[in-house]
């Protein structure tokens, strides 16, 4: 029985212990820097790596054929180990889960002792913030302890300090604090993280992408927005100028959006953010009133329309079904604003007309006005994602809390004498968040008899 007993309780011991470390490795802020550079990692990866399509029957061979040619030699391994769905996967809500778990920890060992600075009570002594480093120095008192403590105050008022009332178990220990509200700074980081976490979570739920290419003059309904997109034709548009037309239903009139490239537009709380934009020609024929003709495209994936769009590099042949007449429209010379327009009847194979023009230059086709003008398509993510309000504040709370914290450390300065007859002794504790510099110059300065120097060695 003897030897159960002691072995139960030296498997007790070592439990307590391990789990004392868990704890402790758990709260670390370098444990948390750790898993913020991992999170950040996966981000970058799941931005730069294209998801895996949902439907298609090989997504495994279109995942890999799609990644950039640096990665594809390693594709089937990367999509094995569920890099295709990265944000569904281990890789990210494995560290995700382990932030959430050392910001809870963090919380539960800073709040109470980081509430208790806030009070009008000297906090205690006894527990220090696991990040503040404290320093100690003593003297011996002099004759009149009670006037050369309300000295000390004075100078620590001085300094910017305000005091704490006494508390009731230690009336003759004086509590001082400077930038007393910082101490809420790390409490606000570990709240930011814990913000960043849900919002992770509700958007894996709730948001909603789509990616769609807006077509010169075409326009494009968007089922996260309500309304028609439609990117103007402009002659000679370019990146730094995007304007697109939006028009809710009801509407008659079109909002105008300036947009950039890369640069993001929330719109009824979707985000737009327009990735690409790529030049295209534009051809349209006219008829005698103006009106647009409807054209019709001899390339394969092409549709209809009184505009047609190709690109600058290639030919574009197509058909005026309503004057009969066929015509293919070819690049002069590479990189080059001059065409070739050739037209021939619909039904025969005799050139009828061979025209040399330029973009946005007008001509005729068979008698018609036309124009080769040159466009842009543009390439964009929408993004319906409710949980932005909560990235915002968690965003707010991380980065106003380490400003906080590191742009302003508070200090809480502890009197303690021990008066015996005329003298005794008296103790001053330093406690002080950031860096440990200047803080036992500061505290031996404070509590000599003469006055210090004015030189603020904790700043």
């Amino acid at each position: 029985m003897d030897f159960i007993r002691q072995w139960l309780s030296q498997f007790s011991a070592y439990l307590q212990r391990f789990l004392t470390l868990v704890w402790y490795t758990l709260r670390s802020p370098r444990t948390t820097i750790t898993l913020l550079i991992i999170l950040a990692l996966v981000l970058v990866l799941g931005l730069t790596i294209p998801p895996q399509p949902m439907t298609a029957v090989e997504a495994g061979a279109i995942w890999i054929a799609n990644l950039p040619p640096w990665l594809q030699p390693g594709g089937e391994t990367l999509f094995l180990l569920g890099f295709s769905r990265i944000f569904q996967s281990l890789w990210f809500w494995l560290p995700a889960a382990l932030l959430l778990l050392n910001s809870l920890i963090a919380l539960a060992d800073y709040l109470p002792g980081t509430w208790s600075r806030l009070g009008k009570t000297t906090p205690p002594l006894v527990w220090q913030h696991p990040l503040a480093h404290r320093v100690e120095h003593s003297i011996r008192l002099p004759s009149l302890p009670d006037e050369f403590l309300e000295t000390l105050k004075e100078r620590l008022q001085k300094k910017g300090f305000s005091l704490y009332q006494p508390a009731a178990e230690e009336q003759r220990v004086t509590g001082t604090g400077r930038w007393r509200w910082a101490w809420l700074g790390l409490v606000a980081v570990y709240l930011g993280l814990i913000g960043l976490i849900g919002a992770f979570v509700i958007t894996s739920a709730t948001a909603q992408t789509e990616r769609f290419t807006l077509k010169p003059g075409l326009p494009w309904s968007l089922s996260l927005v309500k309304g028609q997109f439609v990117l103007p034709l402009v002659e000679g548009a370019t990146a730094g100028s995007i304007h697109v037309e939006y028009i809710q239903p009801g509407d008659r009139l079109a909002q105008r959006l300036p947009w950039r490239l890369y640069q993001p537009t929330l719109l009824h709380n979707t985000l737009l953010l327009p990735i690409a934009i790529e030049p295209v020609l534009t051809v349209e024929v006219r008829d005698a009133t103006n009106t647009p003709f409807e054209l019709e495209p001899l390339q394969p994936g092409l549709a209809p329309g009184k505009q047609l769009n190709f690109s600058p590099h290639s030919d574009m042949p197509f058909i005026i079904p309503v004057a009969a007449l066929a015509v293919q429209i070819s690049p002069a010379a590479p990189s080059s604003n001059v065409y070739k327009v050739q037209v021939r009847r619909e039904s025969g194979e005799v050139l009828e007309e061979s025209i040399t023009t330029q973009t946005g230059q007008a001509f005729e086709i068979g008698g018609f006005p036309a124009m080769i003008s040159r466009q842009h398509n543009l390439t964009v993510v929408a993004r319906h994602d409710p949980a932005w309000p909560l990235y915002l504040a968690a965003a707010i709370l991380i980065l106003g809390g380490a400003g906080l914290t590191w742009g302003r450390p508070p200090l809480v300065v502890w009197l303690v004498p021990e008066v015996k007859g005329m003298g005794g002794q008296l103790y001053g504790v330093m406690e002080k968040l950031g860096r440990k510099q200047g803080m036992s110059q500061f505290l031996e300065e404070l509590l000599t008899p003469e006055m210090p120097s004015e030189e603020q060695a904790t700043d």
